[in-house]
């Protein structure tokens, strides 16, 4: 077990058993920093037969140095469903062109969870020509009550969040709409 990971274990055993805990700023990069590192792993697994990954061998190596990439957010989440013993889901976006393009805004979003603890991380990237912005859209949801962000980190947070996810219906939002929250767009919409 890395040093990371023996860092964020007891931390993430409490949320999976659905312990209320605090988090000061060192526990959410620490977490933050693991997320980030099961992102990497997990699309490298997810594609192995192709070259074409979204972190770039220059982000894995800043991530050694215990450097996030730019542009990456993290939001901590409750699971109170039955259906998802373990979840993980990888989603990649995409702006303007294709994939790959010169001129393509592209994001990739990685969400997970385990037990009661859920967790969603996104990236994004808008190539340095490109002239027009780009808009991060979020689908209808109660994500200021069901998620904590803490990556970029501010201050020390409560988990778990107020709101929680469940499988849908029951008036829980399911995680798999979680996972599916983001677009994105030329406009605010």
């Amino acid at each position: 077990m890395s040093n990371l990971e023996i860092a964020v274990k007891p931390t993430v055993a409490a949320m999976i058993k659905d312990i209320s805990i605090p988090l000061d700023k060192i526990q959410q990069l620490a977490i933050s920093k693991w997320m980030t590192k099961n992102a990497m792993v997990l699309e490298y697994i997810a594609f192995p037969h192709t070259n074409k990954v979204f972190y770039s061998e220059r982000d894995c190596a800043q991530l050694m140095l215990g450097l996030l990439p730019a542009n990456t957010f993290i939001w901590l989440s409750r699971y109170i469903g039955n259906y998802w013993p373990i979840f993980s889901k990888g989603v990649n976006l995409w702006h303007g062109g294709f994939p790959g393009g010169g001129d393509t805004a592209e994001g990739y979003v990685y969400t997970f969870s385990v037990g009661f603890f859920g967790i969603q991380l996104v990236t994004f990237r808008v190539p340095p020509k490109r002239d027009t912005p780009i808009f991060i859209h979020t689908r209808p949801g109660p994500w200021d009550v069901s998620t904590i962000q803490i990556w970029p980190t501010s201050r020390t947070v409560q988990w778990p969040p107020s709101g929680s996810f469940g499988d849908g219906g029951y008036g829980f939002p399911s995680f798999q709409e979680f996972a599916e929250r983001f677009s994105f767009g030329d406009h605010i919409v």
